[in-house]
């Protein structure tokens, strides 16, 4: 009995020691990517104040591909691979509480590129459609933010 008490905490010590060897390099990478998709936004935003000012470079990468998409849709996705970023990043660390603020930042992502797209196809009105889609995010992610603050409770208990 003493063997599968000390097998047992021995992987989990292993455990322990793995998540702390990868999570200082996983982070490393982590904030790298972040920066990437923050500067991919500060570059759409540059694009997008100047084609509203009816100043186009057709010359600068991916320009083209960006004039034709709405805002919100490109910040939409933008922030969802920062979201993928982040919930790849949960996986190095202990704990579930890693997951929440990438869920978050899911479903903003997600009310951004539905209010972004001019049809409607669920309602016959545009404006219910928009309507519907705020409430919904509103509430998951009124949700979330509440589930947020419980596991800081939870978890400030359990140190």
């Amino acid at each position: 009995m003493s063997t599968d008490d000390s097998g047992v905490e021995s992987e989990k010590t292993c455990a322990e020691k793995l998540y702390k060897w990868a999570k200082p390099k996983v982070e490393v990478l982590r904030v790298l990517l972040q920066f990437v998709v923050g500067l991919f936004i500060f570059y759409t935003i540059f694009l997008k104040v100047f084609q509203f000012a009816d100043l186009q470079f057709e010359c600068l990468p991916l320009a083209t591909k960006l004039y034709g998409k709405a805002f919100l849709e490109i910040i939409g996705g933008s922030l969802l691979v920062s979201s993928a970023i982040e919930l790849g990043y949960m996986l190095f660390t202990p704990g579930p509480d890693e997951a929440i603020d990438p869920l978050i930042l899911s479903i903003t992502a997600s009310a951004l590129i539905a209010l972004s797209k001019d049809e409607a196809k669920l309602f016959d009105s545009a404006y219910l459609m928009d309507a519907a889609i705020i409430i919904l995010f509103s509430i998951s992610l009124t949700l979330l933010f509440y589930l947020r603050w419980k596991c800081s409770q939870w978890f400030s208990d359990m140190s």
